[in-house]
């Protein structure tokens, strides 16, 4: 995830192709990330079938990411690698919005 160049307030999934890409994804963000936008990414990109596919997140996202590729459109892909992060509390959008 990255922040948003429209808003840097609000955050962006990132489907990254190439390692380089990973320079404008790291640190730490401090607000939501939009998983499921992210995910959509790899139809939108028509991303092959045999893709190794990597997954960096929360424990919640990848709980999510995990459940989303046992079911439904997202079947079709495998995980290579999950690396998980841990998290220590996140403010909502309404509360970044007030401060």
């Amino acid at each position: 995830a990255r922040p948003r160049a429209d808003d840097p307030f609000r955050t962006e999934t990132v489907l990254c192709s190439d390692p380089a890409d990973l320079d404008s994804a790291h640190g730490s963000i401090y607000y939501p990330v939009p998983l499921g936008e992210g995910m959509n990414l790899l139809f939108e990109r028509n991303v092959p079938r045999d893709a190794k596919l990597g997954i960096i997140g929360l424990p919640c996202h990848l709980h999510g990411a995990l459940n989303m590729f046992d079911n439904g459109k997202f079947r079709r892909y495998r995980w290579h690698i999950v690396f998980g992060i841990f998290c220590g509390g996140t403010w909502t959008y309404r509360a970044v919005d007030e401060y």
